[in-house]
């Protein structure tokens, strides 16, 4: 019974190994049922296409600088 007490108990290690999943899920799902986010998502991915610099911002890897421009 201490196995799977050990199994149950780690609710933020659980959590933290499904999150991806779970939030593909609901994206995928407002995408297809929410007009307004998917009008947003694809402004979002026109942006990045225009703009490849925003993923690593976003994935937190590469520099960014600003200028005047």
């Amino acid at each position: 019974m201490k196995l799977n007490e050990n199994i149950y108990l780690d609710l933020p290690q659980r959590i933290t190994e499904i999150f991806p999943e779970i939030d593909s899920d609901i994206c995928m799902e407002l995408l297809h049922a929410n007009e307004k986010y998917a009008e947003l998502f694809k402004k979002s991915d026109e942006l990045q296409k225009m703009h490849p610099f925003i993923m690593a911002v976003l994935e937190g890897s590469g520099e960014v600088t600003l200028t005047a421009e």
